[in-house]
């Protein structure tokens, strides 16, 4: 039967809004007892109101192409990374026997800075720079011969003449920590390269014991004695770069 009255027609049409009119997007879609979930209950869409995707072009596993048209390129993301804690420990002590500290910051990345799935770190680096002083270290972890392994190099910047000690891993609150089963080969440029002494096992013993410890101490050496520790925090950010690389590297982790 067809409304001659356009306004008693649309009145009736009002009933049946409440199908029809879009909800506003918001908390309202995903919220337990709102509106747009019992707006989704009447299609039978009410379980995917937690979780329901956003990305139209991943809710199915294939998506009908045209002929010639090419696959979007996969996005990169940037690898795990930030800044954390670190310091500069002086050998001397206070009037109550604590050693004196130097705050600085830490901070983490991986080379290349993004990658995505498929993607294989080169390196990983730490970088140490000591408020209120021209002091920093640069640490970087890399692979060792034939892309597997682990080797470490030390740039230290700020200080002539200073040669770097074995590394210690430490945890918190301790006042020294397990030294690295590694040797030091002076390089060109004032760097240190660290690489494992001895056979694999040693290598899987470093790699667990870097990954046990929460801060990395470096030894400082000027006129052949120690003359302070420069130490790094780990924490999550230098953790998870170090666990994937190592991952990747081929270096296995089940040390003693």
């Amino acid at each position: 039967m067809m409304e001659k009255n356009l306004a008693e027609a649309l009145k009736k049409c009002g009933d049946f809004a409440v199908f029809f009119r879009p909800d506003p997007i918001g908390s309202d879609l995903v919220t337990a007892g709102t509106q747009g979930e019992e707006f989704l209950r009447l299609f039978g869409q009410a379980r995917f109101t937690k979780r329901f995707p956003l990305d139209l072009d991943g809710l199915y596993p294939f998506q009908w192409k045209e002929e010639g048209q090419q696959p979007p390129a996969e996005v990169k993301q940037a690898a795990l990374g930030g800044a954390v804690r670190g310091g500069l420990i002086e050998d001397n002590t206070d009037d109550i026997g604590q050693p004196t500290v130097k705050s600085g910051v830490v901070t983490w990345a991986a080379e290349p800075a993004l990658i995505d799935t498929s993607g294989r770190i080169s390196s990983v680096s730490g970088t140490l720079a000591i408020n209120g002083t021209k002091l920093s270290l640069r640490l970087t972890f890399s692979p060792g011969e034939a892309g597997q392994g682990l080797t470490m190099t030390a740039k230290l910047s700020g200080e002539s003449g200073a040669e770097c000690g074995v590394p210690r891993m430490r945890q918190t609150g301790e006042r020294s920590g397990e030294h690295l089963d590694m040797v030091g080969r002076r390089q060109a440029g004032g760097e240190c390269l660290f690489v494992p002494s001895a056979d694999a096992q040693s290598l899987q013993n470093i790699a667990a014991t870097i990954l046990r410890g929460q801060w990395l101490d470096l030894p400082i050496r000027l006129n052949g004695e120690t003359s302070y520790t420069l130490t790094m925090e780990l924490a999550r950010p230098g953790r998870a770069l170090l666990t994937r690389a190592l991952e990747e590297w081929g270096v296995s982790q089940a040390g003693r």
